[in-house]
């Protein structure tokens, strides 16, 4: 499952994704919080089907263009993806691999300690990311 919106990010501020199910039901719901103002803004809701399984111990976090507009003239973008915790930061996370994969052939991943750093339209920065 996935949901696909817009959000307003402000360049350089941190950001925390924030995901749990609502205790005795199939729901769940997601934030973000953003780190400098500590604004927590609802950012989806899922049902699961009836039956289906938990989540497992491992995931995967991307960051994607989904159109590829032609010559892909995208704007210079970066995410890093690090900290992963679970249950209300009890647990850990780690990284065990990144791969960068795009239409435009323009962009790099790479680990950074904790998590993943990812650009896109490395055309307009001097290097990658790490």
């Amino acid at each position: 499952m996935s949901c696909h919106l817009s959000y307003d990010w402000v360049a350089g501020r941190g950001y925390q994704l924030q995901v749990a199910v609502v205790a005795g039901t199939d729901r769940w719901e997601a934030w973000v919080i953003d780190t400098t103002t500590g604004i927590r803004s609802e950012i989806g809701v899922l049902e699961a089907p009836s039956g289906a399984q938990w989540l497992s111990s491992s995931s995967v976090v991307f960051s994607e263009q989904y159109v590829a507009p032609p010559g892909c003239p995208i704007e210079y973008a970066s995410a890093t993806f690090d900290h992963i915790t679970s249950n209300e930061g009890a647990a850990a996370g780690s990284t065990a691999d990144t791969v960068a994969t795009s239409y435009c052939r323009n962009e790099a991943a790479a680990l950074v300690p904790g998590g993943v750093a990812h650009e896109m339209n490395l055309a307009t920065t001097a290097s990658p990311p790490g």
